[in-house]
């Protein structure tokens, strides 16, 4: 038995649909693809945003690349650790 701690709090709402869409959910629906047009639903909704929070980490790291500052401490890090790269890399080679 699931406790109700283990289940998201859900909120019913109302949407309205263009009624292609509502149709070609019903069918996948009928098709058993899904258990049900609610679980289309929320996965689909969650994938999206899913979708639109990398798409704003990826504009974030796109500023980065033009970020002097950034770009002068990044250089600064790779040059810093390079040689720590390289005595890691032996000593992996090295070992039996």
């Amino acid at each position: 038995m699931k406790h109700l701690i283990d289940q998201p709090v859900r909120v019913r709402t109302t949407v309205d649909l263009p009624r292609e869409l509502l149709d070609r959910s019903r069918s996948v629906v009928d098709r058993g693809l899904v258990k049900n047009q609610n679980t289309l639903f929320t996965a689909a909704l969650a994938d999206y945003l899913d979708q639109l929070d990398q798409q704003a980490i990826d504009r974030q790291f796109a500023a980065m690349s033009g970020d002097a500052p950034y770009q002068e401490l990044n250089m600064q890090l790779l040059q810093e650790f390079a040689g720590n790269d390289s005595q890691a890399s032996t000593a992996r080679d090295e070992s039996p």
